[in-house]
């Protein structure tokens, strides 16, 4: 068998109205603290907040102010660097005066032999001229 627990007597209305009292009481306390806390958090929060906001505009402007310089430093590379054009007509310029060069060399070269051809055959008519003036008879005139 069960045994029956004793019931307790009934809470009287000045009981009821005590306990609830110290329970609004406690629960008023318990919000107001939360509520100090809360506000305690958010101004933490927003004191963060305006941190990390600063240090996002110094970082924007750190960055605005790099991609400027990087800007003038392309736009000075650009002006200064030779394009491909450039380049081709360089090169060409370059094999026009390399050509002349070597022609200029060659035709020196085909000159040097020529001229001394030349002077081997001048020495030589040279030559058969004295022979030719000292087997003729001396004329006087």
């Amino acid at each position: 068998m069960m045994k029956k627990k004793k019931a307790s007597p009934p809470v009287t209305r000045l009981e009821f109205l005590k306990e609830t009292g110290l329970i609004r009481s406690e629960f008023k306390q318990e919000c107001a603290s939360i509520r100090s806390e809360f506000k305690q958090e958010c101004a933490s929060i927003r004191s963060e907040f305006k941190q990390e906001k600063e240090w996002v505009r110094d970082t924007i402007g750190k960055l605005t102010l790099r991609i400027i310089r990087l800007e003038e430093e392309l736009k000075s590379m650009r002006e200064q660097m030779a394009t491909k054009d450039d380049v081709r007509r360089i090169l060409d310029a370059i094999d026009a005066f390399t050509h002349r060069v070597e022609t200029y060399d060659r035709k020196a070269v085909v000159h040097d032999a020529r001229l001394n051809q030349n002077e081997l055959t001048l020495q030589n008519h040279e030559t058969r001229i004295v022979q030719i003036e000292t087997s003729l008879p001396k004329q006087s005139y």
